[in-house]
């Protein structure tokens, strides 16, 4: 009877060995994919006020902000003050660039050509002292006068 139950078991072994090695293995990958989509943030002040009297230089400046993930090509524009004296003695600067432009201007493509996250400033300046003599005042009516720069982004 030793023998049948160890002929038995042996033959439950051999039969339970040969069905794990029937039962097949499937493997495979799953490829993730993620697309970062283009984004630009461009943060301005809707209005920068200046104060202006005669033989004194003075400035005015508003933080601005552009932040891209990919490169963007800047335009900007200014209609000028209706008054052109003022655009004589009116100039416009942003920190960290070495130029300064008179009311009127156009900038045409100014290409950052990697991502960016620039905070600065806008700068406004009057050069009051710096030639807008008495004699010129009775010109320019008192009163105030606007100026609209537009400013366009491409990516």
């Amino acid at each position: 009877m030793k023998k049948i139950t160890v002929l038995g078991l042996v033959l439950l072994f051999v039969v339970a060995g040969s069905l794990s090695v029937l039962a097949e293995v499937v493997s495979d990958n799953i490829v993730v994919k993620v697309n970062v989509l283009e984004y630009v943030e461009v943060l301005v002040p809707e209005v920068i006020e200046l104060d202006v009297i005669v033989n004194e230089d003075t400035s005015a400046s508003a933080e601005f902000s552009l932040l891209s993930n990919c490169p963007v090509t800047v335009e900007v524009e200014s209609d000028g003050f209706g008054e052109a004296l003022l655009n004589q003695y009116i100039s416009y600067s942003i920190e960290g660039y070495g130029y300064s432009l008179n009311p009127g201007f156009s900038e045409q493509g100014h290409p950052f050509t990697e991502p960016t996250n620039y905070t600065g400033n806008f700068i406004v300046n009057w050069k009051g002292e710096a030639g807008f003599e008495e004699a010129d005042w009775y010109e320019v009516e008192a009163g105030s006068y606007s100026d609209t720069i537009t400013y366009t982004i491409s990516y």
